[in-house]
Parts: structure tokens; sequence; C-alpha cells
């Protein structure tokens, strides 16, 4: 009985460290505007040379909601013209395609209009191989 029970430990043991998965994320740190939280996601992670998916989740931290009600508009140089991004309904979550590159193009602009307030964050990607 003892023999079960100490194979059956050490199983669990073993099948929950190879679910496991390492903690190696390559996107940005969040970074906050006016007590909202913004946080950026590439697709694919690392972002590879060429055109990328971007994901902006944005809450507002005071009151633990979604900040559904902004409008944010991305580019990755200071030559392009900013793309205003798609919101997911109303569940704080934009997205749109941008080309990454090394070099300049390895830095992410974020321009945000909530009201009459506008700001911008930069969020700096892993550069692309």
């Amino acid at each position: 009985m003892r023999l079960i029970a100490k194979s059956l430990f050490i199983s669990t043991i073993l099948s929950l460290s190879a679910c496991s998965g390492s903690n190696t994320s390559t996107d940005p740190a969040p970074q906050s505007w006016h007590n909202i939280s913004f946080q950026v996601d590439t697709r694919p992670s690392p972002p590879q040379k060429g055109m990328n998916e971007i994901v902006v989740t944005a809450n507002d931290i005071k009151k633990n909601i979604p900040a559904w009600d902004l409008i944010i508009s991305i580019r990755s140089s200071d030559q392009d013209d900013w793309k205003q991004m798609i919101e997911d309904g109303r569940m704080g979550v934009y997205r749109r395609a941008v080309n990454v590159e090394p070099g300049e193009r390895s830095t992410l602009k974020i321009s945000i209009k909530h009201g009459n307030e506008e700001g911008e964050l930069r969020f700096p990607l892993q550069s692309p191989q």
C-alpha cells in the first residue's frame, strides 16, 4: 500500500513538473498612463522580421475593469502614419498588424486618446532575427 502511495506521489510530481512552462516571455513589460495599465503582446512571440500582430490589453487600474473607451493607434517608425487599432468588443483588447524589423522598427509606439487627453507610450520589442 505504501509503495502504491509513493508511486502515485512521485508520478503526480513528475506530471506537474512536465506541464509547467518556463516563464521566458519576450513581450515588453506593462506600462501605465493615467491609471490605465497597457500590456503589449506580439504574435508570434518573439516578433519576426516583417508583419506581426500586436495585441494591446488596457485595464483601468483604479476600477479594475477593462479600459474599452480608448482610441489607440500604433506605429513602429516615426516616419510611418499612425494606424488605429481595432477593438475587440468592450474588453479592453486592441489588435493591429505592424511591420517589425531590427533597428528603429524594433520599438512600438502607441498613441492613446481618452476624451480630451492624449498620450504616447513606447514599448521596446525584442529585435527580430
